[in-house]
């Protein structure tokens, strides 16, 4: 289900003053967390600067295992006013006041003028969001979110998960655009955030497409579209990384459909829809180039070393294949062996292969049925050293992927 602007409201003010962790982020209180142990004692320090006053409330909204309403702590913040009118925390207190009293057009008032004072007080932002979500108004709570995150990274916990879900609103994801092209301070860490989230990532990936990627004059944002790419093939969601790739700058979309060895399919940057290589203490792999023809993949197994040393998605049509692959050993021991195994990259399931004109300790030829119920198919080439001390060299060359006539 989609979902709506009110999302993007999750963590609204009533829901930060039931979670005192959040609040205390939005409200930059931690710095004054020495005040709560003496509340009566920061009463009587309101003249420095007012704010310990305006601090302690926002500690008790955040802290009190019975929470009151914010009503309770309106004297504090009138006392710190009478010190020091520019006191965002007080005002913004004062509005929360009013606004559970029902005195939403008051309470508008305060919080403007909480922003007015300034932009830094998270909470105040997080209010704004929340009224401008309540209200449908995705622009807003989008600004609003920007505002926040501008000048308050501790807050970054709070905000990035709600507005990655968010994301998943096409109209949030067109709001957004211009937060895109034009990257504020907090984007990388956003983007970053993204990746641990299956659904989030797909959120993201496909705002990226609205929006025509992230600007790639800067090196990091380019590094993001990789890890896209790995985020959204190790959490299998193929459609959206069908599509992602497709919008990328510069990305070849003959690598989607080929098993070759050449320099588009070799290009790790978009791995693994271009080859993906294993290494490791026991399996290193490297493509090196080949005079007059086509890379090869140079392989070295440790002894009595096995698993996968390469790896591919290719997103095929229904139909008909031949797959095709050459290997030479530089010192074959018994058991050494090279594989091609095929998978519905999907659900994980083995394709059954037909071997044809396979050459052992030379060449596999396979034919490949691709149905229309998987067509997102992984190719891992796996190869086993032998009984040799020494470990195996290998070199694999000229894969390639054919279509046959039914």
């Amino acid at each position: 289900m989609k979902l709506s602007a009110r999302s993007l409201g999750k963590y609204g003010v009533c829901a930060l003053a039931g979670t005192g962790v959040a609040w205390l982020a939005g409200s930059n209180a931690v710095g004054n967390i020495n005040l709560w142990s003496n509340p009566e004692h920061a009463m009587g320090r309101i003249g420095l600067g007012s704010f310990p006053g305006a601090r302690t409330a926002d500690l008790h909204l955040a802290l009190d295992k019975t929470p009151r309403p914010p009503g309770a702590f309106a004297d504090m913040a009138r006392a710190s006013l009478q010190v020091e009118a520019l006191n965002a925390p007080a005002l913004r207190i004062l509005g929360l006041a009013a606004a559970a009293g029902g005195d939403q057009a008051k309470a508008t008032q305060l919080m403007g003028l909480a922003q007015a004072v300034t932009r830094r007080d998270g909470a105040t932002q997080l209010w704004f969001i929340n009224q401008a979500a309540q209200q449908g108004d995705i622009k807003a709570a989008l600004a609003h979110y920007d505002k926040a995150l501008r000048v308050n990274a501790a807050i970054q916990p709070q905000l990035f998960p709600t507005l990655g879900q968010a994301l998943a609103n096409p109209a949030v994801r067109t709001a957004m655009v211009p937060y895109i092209k034009s990257p504020p301070n907090w984007m990388a860490a956003f983007v970053t955030s993204t990746l641990a989230q299956p659904q989030s990532v797909a959120n993201i990936a496909e705002t990226l497409n609205t929006a025509g990627g992230l600007p790639l004059d800067n090196p990091e944002y380019r590094s993001f579209e990789s890890q896209l790419i790995a985020a959204l093939a190790t959490s299998k969601q193929f459609d959206v990384l069908w599509r992602f790739y497709q919008g990328l700058h510069g990305a070849p979309a003959q690598a989607m459909t080929s098993l070759d060895f050449n320099s588009v399919t070799t290009n790790l940057q978009y791995a693994p829809v271009t080859w993906a290589l294993t290494n490791s203490s026991t399996i290193t792999t490297e493509f090196v180039d080949s005079a007059g023809q086509a890379k090869q993949l140079h392989v070295v197994l440790s002894s009595g070393e096995h698993g996968p040393v390469a790896y591919k998605l290719l997103f095929l049509r229904p139909g008909y294949y031949r797959i095709r692959l050459a290997y030479h050993w530089a010192r074959p021991s018994t058991g050494a062996n090279v594989a091609l195994n095929l998978t519905c990259a999907t659900n994980g399931q083995i394709i059954p292969q037909s071997l044809a004109n396979t050459v052992p300790g030379a060449t596999i030829e396979e034919l490949l049925t691709v149905t229309p119920q998987c067509q997102t198919i992984g190719a891992d080439i796996v190869a086993a050293a032998g009984d040799s001390s020494e470990g195996e060299d290998l070199m694999i060359y000229r894969p390639s992927l054919s279509v046959l006539k039914p």
